[in-house]
């Protein structure tokens, strides 16, 4: 999943770089059920969100947005649920994601809310789920996003949250990764 841009950057850099391809159907990720849930309108989302997050048994998760904005506001609401939560991204100090990864590999955060500069090279063996409350703008981000889950041989859930007109995309990714992306079911909880 790299783009052609870096791959000419290390032509020019390196000397005799040597490329491993693998083909998209061999990437998706074994262990992972893919589901989505169709909701009328953003604010669905959020009921989606508290929806899921409710219950006595919540696994460590992440929740995936596409804005550093949509990060700190999806936070705040879970706050205001009484439902706590941490956010991941670029406008957040080093030392401060250094911190909260800390925290988040202890199992001291449960959820946290990220955009996609958590969706490449994070690896933390607790997260069992991980929500699209936005599906990611590119194809490639995708199976980096739900790779965070099901990691070190577990099984991991990946929920995406979609408006109708989104549908479309939930069907390009199935047949991208040549992979299946279910409905979910009433009784999802049975797989936490």
């Amino acid at each position: 999943t790299m783009p052609e841009s870096v791959l000419e950057v290390t032509k020019k850099f390196m000397s005799n770089p040597v490329l491993i391809s693998v083909k998209k159907d061999q990437l998706t990720l074994q262990g992972i059920k893919q589901f989505y849930v169709i909701t009328k309108d953003r604010n669905n989302k959020v009921d989606a969100i508290l929806d899921i997050m409710g219950g006595s048994h919540l696994p460590q998760m992440i929740i995936f947005v596409n804005s550093q904005k949509d990060a700190a506001q999806l936070c705040d609401i879970l706050a205001n649920h009484n439902m706590g939560s941490s956010q991941f991204h670029a406008a957040i100090m080093p030392e401060e994601r250094v911190n909260v990864m800390k925290q988040f590999r202890a199992g001291n955060i449960r959820v946290l809310v990220a955009t996609d500069v958590l969706s490449r090279g994070i690896d933390v063996h607790g997260v069992a789920l991980v929500v699209n409350f936005d599906l990611p703008r590119e194809n490639e981000t995708y199976l980096h996003r739900i790779g965070r889950s099901g990691r070190y041989g577990r099984t991991g859930i990946a929920i995406n949250l979609i408006e109708e007109d989104h549908l479309k995309q939930i069907e390009d990714l199935t047949l991208f990764y040549t992979t299946t992306i279910s409905e979910l079911p009433v009784d999802y909880k049975k797989f936490f």
